[in-house]
C-alpha cells in the first residue's frame, strides 16, 4: 500500500514537467531610420503553463548578457507577453529560457529549465544620398532610376551600390556635373559628426558600406550655372560708371559676367588695381564702392601779386559742383623752423581768388610762406590732400590798436608767429565788425593761464604779444572770441608750442 500510494504521487508530477513550454514572434531584421543611432526590436510571448509551478520565470538575453528574468532572483514569477530590445548597428543574438524552481536548496541546484529558444536579429541603418541643393533626383543602385533626393538607402556593412548625379533644374538655376577643370563637381562623404571628405570625381561611382557608416550622407557636388552675375563700379553722388575689368577683361560698368558656372571669378578695378576673388553662391551683384577726394590739380592755384605787395593768389572753381567751399592753409618757415600748418579762412564755391594781409611779397628775404586753397566735397564730408605753393614774404608788424586801411575786405582770423618759439610770439588777429573780443592764453588741462585782450573793438587788424618766459614748455591754446550784445559772432583756438 505504501509503495503504490508513492507511484500515483509521482506521476502526475511527470506529466506536468512534460507539458511546460511557450511559443514567441519576432524580427529577425529590423532598419533603424536616418538621423537615429539605434531600432527597437518586439518579441511577444506564448505560454503553456499548467498550475503548480514554482516560481516560473522567463529568461531574456541579449549578446549573452542577461536583462531579464533572474530565476534566482525574487520570489515573483516572470512571464512577459513582450519584451522590447534596444539595437544598435550590426547582428545579434536573442536568447529566451523558460525555467522555474524546484523544493530543494540552495536555488542553483534546484532550477527547473524547461525550455531554450535563440534567434538571430541584423539591425540594418541607412545610408543616404543627396544634392549639394537641397531636394532634386540621384540614381542610387542603379542608373537608369530616378529617386527623389535625399534617398535613405538601406544598407549593412559590405553592401555595396551604384551612385550617379544627375543634371537638373532646381530653384531657379541649372545644375551640372562640372568638370572644367575649374571648381569641378565630386562626390563627398560626410560621416555623421565628421566634415566632408573627397569621395570621387566620378559622375557615376560605386560605394561599399562601411560598419560605421550610419547615418552617413554621400552629396553630390553639382554646379549651378548662373546668368546674372553683376559687377560695378559705385561713386557716391555720381553713380556706377566708369571702367572694371572681370576675369582680365576690360569692360564699362556694370558688366554682367554671364553664364557662367559656379566657380572663381576675378574683379578688378582698373583705377585702383585692387584684385579680388569671387565664389559667388548665386545671381549677384558685387560693387567695387570709391571714397570721393577732390584732386587740387583742377583748381590750378597761382599767386599773382609782384614784389611789395601783399600775397595774393588765384584758383579755378572746381569743375565738380559738390565742392563747395576752399580751405585757406598758410605755412611759414621763420628762423630755419618750419611752422604747423594755419587755416587762415574758408571761401565760398564761386570765390577764387586770396589775399593775405599778414605778408608782403619779397625777393628771397624775409620768411618763407606756403599756401594750400584745399577743396571741401560735400558729399563725402572730405577735403583734398594738401598741395603747396611757396613765395618769399615778409611779416606785417601790427599795433595792438591800429587800424589798418587800406580798404582790403575783413574777415575773422586768428594766428600766431613764430610758432614753434622761445619765450614770446605774436598772436595776429582781425574783427570783420565791431564786437567786444577777449584773447585768452590756456595749458592743455584747461586752466587759463593769462588774459591778452578784453575789449570793444572796431573792425580792423590786430596783434598782441604774449611772453611765456615764466612758464614752462609744452602745447598751449590761444582762444578768441567776438561777440556782439550778448550773441558770439566768431571764436576759434588754436594750439603753440613753447620750446625752451
Amino acid at each position: 500500500k505504501i509503495l503504490m500510494l508513492l507511484i500515483l504521487v509521482a506521476c502526475p508530477f511527470n506529466n506536468t514537467i512534460q507539458s511546460q513550454s511557450f511559443n514567441y514572434s519576432g524580427p529577425s531584421t529590423v532598419t533603424i531610420n536616418y538621423g537615429d543611432n539605434s531600432v527597437q526590436a518586439t518579441f511577444y510571448f506564448y505560454y503553456n503553463l499548467p498550475p503548480g509551478l514554482v516560481v516560473p520565470k522567463l529568461g531574456i538575453e541579449l549578446d549573452g548578457n542577461l536583462l531579464a528574468g533572474a530565476i534566482c532572483q525574487g520570489g515573483n514569477p516572470y512571464l512577459p507577453s513582450s519584451y522590447t530590445f534596444t539595437l544598435v548597428p550590426g547582428n545579434h543574438t536573442v536568447k529566451f529560457t523558460l525555467a522555474s524552481l524546484g523544493e530543494t536548496e540552495p536555488c542553483e541546484s534546484s532550477v527547473i529549465n524547461w525550455q531554450t529558444s535563440q534567434q538571430n536579429v541584423t539591425a540594418k541603418f541607412k545610408v543616404r544620398t543627396e544634392n549639394i541643393f537641397t531636394g532634386g533626383i540621384v540614381h542610387v543602385d542603379n542608373l537608369t532610376e530616378n529617386k527623389t533626393a535625399p534617398f535613405d538607402r538601406t544598407s549593412f556593412t559590405g553592401d555595396n551600390f551604384q551612385i550617379g548625379a544627375i543634371d537638373q533644374t532646381s530653384g531657379g538655376y541649372n545644375w551640372i556635373w562640372n568638370t572644367s577643370g575649374i571648381y569641378n563637381s565630386k562626390w563627398e562623404k560626410i560621416r555623421s559628426g565628421f566634415n566632408p571628405t573627397d569621395y570621387s570625381y566620378s559622375r557615376n561611382s560605386s560605394y561599399t558600406v562601411q560598419s560605421n557608416d550610419n547615418n552617413t550622407r554621400l552629396r553630390a557636388g553639382l554646379r549651378k550655372i548662373l546668368n546674372n552675375v553683376t559687377f560695378q563700379n559705385s561713386f557716391v553722388g555720381i553713380g556706377n560708371g566708369g571702367i572694371i575689368k572681370v576675369n582680365g577683361v576690360q569692360y564699362n560698368s556694370p558688366k554682367i559676367a554671364a553664364p557662367v558656372i559656379e566657380a572663381p571669378v576675378t574683379g578688378l578695378s582698373s583705377t585702383t588695381g585692387a584684385a579680388r576673388t569671387f565664389y559667388p553662391p548665386a545671381n549677384t551683384t558685387y560693387t567695387a564702392s570709391y571714397s570721393g577726394k577732390p584732386l587740387s590739380s583742377y583748381l590750378n592755384v597761382s599767386i599773382v601779386s609782384t614784389l611789395g605787395q601783399y600775397v595774393k593768389f588765384t584758383w579755378n572753381d572746381h569743375p565738380n559742383t559738390n565742392v563747395t567751399q576752399y580751405q585757406i592753409w598758410r605755412k611759414v618757415k621763420h628762423n630755419g623752423i618750419v611752422g604747423p600748418p594755419q587755416l587762415i579762412a574758408t571761401k565760398n564755391r564761386g570765390t577764387t581768388s586770396y589775399t593775405d594781409y599778414d605778408y608782403i611779397m619779397t625777393n628771397g628775404s624775409g620768411d618763407l610762406v606756403w599756401y594750400d586753397v584745399r577743396s571741401y566735397y560735400s558729399t563725402e564730408n572730405v577735403y583734398a590732400d594738401p598741395s603747396w605753393i611757396v613765395v618769399y614774404g615778409e611779416l606785417l608788424p601790427k599795433s595792438l590798436d591800429s587800424t589798418l586801411t587800406s580798404g582790403q575786405p575783413l574777415e575773422f582770423s586768428i594766428s600766431s608767429f613764430p610758432n614753434p618759439f622761445n619765450p614770446s610770439t605774436k598772436i595776429t588777429y582781425s574783427i570783420a565788425k565791431d564786437a567786444d573780443v577777449t584773447v585768452k592764453i590756456y595749458d592743455m588741462l584747461g586752466r587759463e593761464v593769462e588774459e591778452l585782450v578784453n575789449d570793444t573793438q572796431p573792425a580792423g587788424y590786430y596783434d598782441v604779444n604774449f611772453d611765456a618766459k615764466n612758464l614752462s614748455s609744452g602745447v598751449y591754446i590761444y582762444r578768441i572770441t567776438a561777440s556782439s550784445n550778448g550773441r558770439i559772432l566768431f571764436t576759434n583756438a588754436k594750439q603753440m608750442l613753447l620750446m625752451k
